[in-house]
């Protein structure tokens, strides 16, 4: 019987983890979406003279549509306010906007990258690696969620580098490639830390209820005691 509701606490305990994890996606991760634009804003002026105006243009309006659509979805979620029970049902609409805005800077970068601009080009990889390092402290209360945003943002273009450029591409690629495998160590700390200590306070949560209503119960009997009749006599 206590090995059941053993079992039972720790997964009422997962379940709390998994739901504050996703909340604290929700609260801290609302300003990478003007982020987002502004630094397409930014990086379409620096292309403009460089790429095809319209290729740029769809670029950025794609990304517009993602980003309405995260904004739209934060929303949504900050007028239901959901509770611990319900938070769960926002999560795959979550992961599927960011996974589909982490697409369109890491595909969409080898769209607009210009192939006669060296600069341009290390200008747009540079931009890449920047956001993934802002992934890693945003999202890094997933562990999976950050990898995959990462792996999306910058694996194609660091494989682009790799297998189409010339020395200084392969240099610039494989410190992208060092980059990521330090990104992956990090990640995988910070989300460890963050589950234990999300873990850690709903356990010291449960045992404090358990303490409190083992001090009011007697032992043998499984009824109040002494104590338990003076604190509800009152």
């Amino acid at each position: 019987m206590f090995q059941v509701e053993g079992n039972r606490a720790e997964q009422d305990i997962a379940v709390l983890v998994s739901a504050d994890r996703l909340q604290l996606l929700y609260l801290q991760s609302y300003p990478a979406i003007f982020v987002s634009i502004f630094a397409a804003v930014v990086l379409l002026a620096a292309l403009w003279p460089a790429q095809d105006n319209n290729i740029l243009l769809g670029w950025f309006g794609l990304l517009l549509v993602t980003s309405t659509a995260r904004l739209y979805l934060f929303y949504r979620y900050k007028k239901s306010s959901p509770t611990r029970k319900d938070i769960q049902q926002w999560a795959k609409p979550y992961y599927l906007t960011l996974l589909l805005t982490s697409a369109v800077w890491g595909f969409g970068a080898l769209v607009i990258m210009p192939a006669d601009s060296m600069v341009h080009q290390v200008i747009i990889y540079s931009y890449m690696i920047g956001l993934s390092g802002g992934a890693i402290s945003l999202y890094s209360s997933h562990t999976g969620r950050t990898l995959a945003t990462i792996t999306i943002i910058l694996v194609p273009a660091t494989i682009y580098l790799l297998f189409n450029g010339g020395y200084v591409f392969v240099s610039l690629a494989i410190g992208g490639v060092i980059f990521f495998l330090s990104a992956v160590r990090a990640t995988r700390f910070i989300g460890n830390t963050l589950q234990q200590n999300f873990m850690m306070t709903h356990q010291l949560k449960v045992s404090s209820k358990n303490a409190e209503r083992l001090a009011r119960i007697d032992d043998l009997t499984g009824l109040y005691n002494r104590r338990a009749f003076y604190e509800y006599g009152r």
